[in-house]
């Protein structure tokens, strides 16, 4: 057994938070190799150099950020050379001798082996590895981590040399490697350079990558376009589900009536909660949602993060030095105190033990603003010694766990305002069991009657723990003596608005604890269909390119103002140049996946021939588009998705009064007068316009 203390140490900012090669002290902190799209790759790389295979990639640049697993891809990628070219482990000696800590050296930035030593004259050139591009070489302090890698580029990647080099590298470092190519014109070096920034980026134009387009020596993974929630293979689940597999096995964790805090332990409810491949697939399901929503990804150290954070949320037991099921412990034992119950610590303690159930830790925002109204609304009401209500009033007026790893702090900020299922539409349906199904109304009208009329609908369903059923038991005890006639005669304006927060906070637990089982959030239906559209379905990617081909046109003509441009208001009627064309059509763009992770950001293409525009289909605008659909107006458009459409009419209307073809047939009407100039036979008239 050893979680959910080690748990503790998956966050990013705590040990083994960073990974360094060969080192195994460090960066895998659930001990295991997670299978990626990346190391797949790498691996039939590895195999077809063991085979000695021709015209592979003797370049490769893994790109991207910190904490998304390039330097574990180039220690397992090594691991296999050595494996499968029989080398007995040298390869792997050799580098881990060279990157060793604990020597008193400076860590080098690059290390050279030479495989025709190793391998005894098997293969005759040498292996170059840079763990992490932007640190400096102790050899050279006068040049920065950018002019080494340009260096490095020129030397290894002019299409002559066989030695092979496998480096780490952020974006940063590439674009200074390219400004300093060009201020120095080092031609070769920036058009490669340029060719892998493409490559690396969510253009609806990006080439491929592996091998790059033009450079097939050269091999670049944009890492941070490939989602860690999505499936590796048909073999393999994705990492995200490797590793949420790892942290709540059940060999792992105490056995049935060992945890000291018994049935009311958060942690170990929440490893049997998600330990169900069902409930386990919901929870991906949302954080697989926040990326489509947010257009962030998460990476590896994020991820490790918030597994660690759901399944130890151990709030005060870093401070106390105590296990999350010893902390725990403490918290229930210090809630059924008689002598806890007029102090702080034991009036918020089941508060604090919901708080811990990984739900209730991803979606942990509630509405703290109330708390001074309801500290002044309890002292009017005599009711200061209610333990449950200033519980209530300590939990909402409390700052922020110190728990929270700072990796994660704003997704866990920004995930609540995106999805948390207390936001949900009530009319959204949940199938409790096979036979029941419920609205999310049906909870909030239970609730809004009183605490005991929700807990009593909700608890025939056994879908709450039993820390959620005590603390709301105790909720609806506060609730009943709000509507007591000594209590509420004294001050009703009072007893009304504590009853309504209380309320109001019970039907957000329920809402949030069934809601994070069975995958229902705040617009959800909206979300499944913008994955289904990230996925590639051509009816809704039709659909959705009709819909965008309304808001761009003005009926059926293609109407742009000539005097402002894209963010500018109008100008009075009097001083517009307006420019009128046929209708511009919109259609699916096509994007590429040939040598490249998949994209979760598709492409429409406005106009025709060389003038057409790309239009990323972000979640703004394809959640605007539903929203329009079902009648929302567009005069309230986000800014956001009002920007991107501007934007698109602006650098088509530059293309269109650049070509003779498509300006043809054109209109352009200056202010109110009655003269209208058109475009015919290739030449501009002057004539009348229609009266209507």
């Amino acid at each position: 057994m050893r979680f959910p203390d080690d748990l503790v140490n998956w966050a990013g900012h705590r040990e083994g938070g960073v990974r360094r090669l060969f080192d195994k002290g460090s960066g895998r902190p659930s001990g295991q190799l997670i299978r990626t799209g990346l190391l797949l790759q790498l691996e039939q790389w590895a195999a077809d150099f063991a085979a000695s295979k021709s015209s592979l990639p003797n370049v490769i640049l893994l790109v991207g950020g910190p904490g998304n697993g390039k330097t574990e891809a180039v220690e397992s990628c090594i691991r296999r050379i050595d494996e499968l070219a029989s080398l007995g482990g040298e390869l792997v000696r050799e580098i881990e001798k060279q990157f060793a800590s604990g020597t008193g050296l400076p860590m080098p930035r690059l290390v050279d082996v030479d495989l025709e030593k190793i391998s005894a004259g098997k293969f005759s050139l040498h292996l170059a590895v840079v763990q992490d591009a932007s640190v400096t070489d102790g050899g050279q302090k006068n040049r920065s981590p950018a002019q080494l890698f340009l260096s490095d580029i020129e030397k290894y990647a002019d299409g002559i040399s066989t030695a092979i080099y496998i480096a780490c590298v952020n974006r940063g470092i590439i674009d200074e490697a390219l400004a300093e190519a060009a201020d120095q014109q080092r031609e070769p070096a920036r058009k490669l350079l340029g060719s892998v920034i493409r490559a690396a980026g969510l253009a609806s134009d990006a080439p491929s990558a592996w091998p790059l387009q033009g450079y097939d020596h050269v091999a670049v993974w944009p890492m941070d376009i490939e989602s860690l929630l999505t499936p590796v293979s048909s073999e393999h689940g994705s990492p995200a589900a490797q590793l949420l597999d790892i942290a709540t096995a059940l060999s792992d964790w105490p056995l049935e009536g060992e945890c000291p805090a018994g049935e009311n332990c958060p942690f170990c409810y929440s490893r049997k909660v998600l330990g169900g491949e069902a409930t386990k697939a919901q929870l991906l399901k949302i954080l697989r949602w926040y990326e489509l929503a947010s257009g962030k990804r998460w990476n590896f150290r994020d991820l490790g993060s918030l597994i660690s954070y759901l399944l130890t949320n151990s709030s005060s037991s870093a401070e106390d030095s105590l296990g999350p099921c010893q902390w725990a412990s403490r918290l229930v034992e210090i809630a059924t105190s008689p002598t806890m119950r007029t102090k702080r610590e034991g009036q918020e303690a089941y508060f604090l033990l919901v708080s811990a159930i990984y739900h209730h830790s991803l979606f942990g925002v509630w509405p703290r603003s109330v708390a001074r109204t309801l500290r002044r609304d309890v002292r009017a009401l005599g009711l200061e010694n209610n333990d449950v209500l200033m519980g209530f009033y300590h939990f909402l007026s409390g700052r922020r766990r110190k728990s929270i790893p700072s990796t994660i702090e704003p997704q866990l900020s920004s995930i609540s305002d995106f999805l948390d299922p207390a936001l949900a539409d009530p009319d959204d349906n949940i199938q409790l069991t096979s036979k029941t199904t419920i609205s999310l109304r049906d909870i909030d009208a239970r609730f809004s009657q009183s605490v005991s009329e929700g807990l009593t609908f909700i608890r025939r369903y056994h879908v709450l723990s039993p820390i959620e059923i005590e603390l709301l038991s105790r909720l609806a005890g506060a609730d009943r003596t709000l509507s007591e006639p000594m209590i509420r005669n004294k001050r009703p304006a009072s007893a009304t608005r504590v009853q309504i927060q209380i309320r109001d906070f019970a039907s957000r637990l329920v809402r949030r604890a069934i809601g994070v089982r069975i995958g229902i959030a705040r617009d959800g239906d909206v979300l499944e269909r913008f994955q289904r559209l990230t996925d590639g379905d051509p009816a809704l990617m039709h659909e959705v390119s009709k819909e965008v081909e309304k808001l761009l046109n003005d009926g059926e003509r293609f109407t742009v103002s000539l005097t402002t441009t894209f963010g500018e208001p109008l100008p009075p009627v009097t001083r517009r140049a307006m420019l009128t064309t046929g209708k511009q059509r919109v259609r699916v763009l096509t994007n590429s996946s040939v040598g490249r992770p998949p994209s979760a950001l598709r492409f429409l293409r406005v106009g025709d021939g060389a003038s057409s525009q790309p239009v990323p289909l972000t979640y703004e605008l394809f959640k605007s588009v539903q929203e329009l659909a079902q009648g929302m107006l567009s005069a309230v458009l986000p800014r956001t998705v009002v920007a991107l459409l501007d934007t698109t009419r602006a650098r088509l209307s530059g293309q269109i009064v650049r070509d003779a073809d498509l300006l043809d047939g054109a209109e352009i009407r200056i202010g109110t007068r009655n003269d209208i100039v058109g475009f015919e036979l290739g030449q501009f008239v002057v004539r009348q316009r229609t009266q209507s």
